[in-house]
């Protein structure tokens, strides 16, 4: 069944499930550039504005909420609770 969540949760949870911290630290902006540029079509389309740099606060200041929602383990991988330290 579909839900409506924030959109910082549609981008986040395949990236935190699929990806290790090195990986995000070096990806991460160009995959939240990507999103935004798809995402706001959509957002154009409904009215509302939101530039880049607030998608991606929002994006960060949801991420441990993210990490703390998910599992431990999702099909045999560990989440990597150290890329919080993608943040410093």
């Amino acid at each position: 069944m579909l839900q409506p969540v924030h959109p910082a949760r549609d981008i986040l949870h395949p990236i935190i499930m699929s990806t290790d911290s090195a990986w995000r630290k070096k990806h991460l902006d160009e995959c939240l550039s990507t999103y935004y540029s798809i995402f706001s079509t959509y957002l154009k389309t409904s009215g509302v504005e939101m530039s880049f740099d607030e998608l991606k606060q929002e994006v960060l200041a949801r991420w441990g909420m993210e990490v703390l929602m998910m599992p431990q383990v999702a099909g045999g991988i560990f989440v990597d609770f150290l890329m919080l330290a993608i943040l410093n």
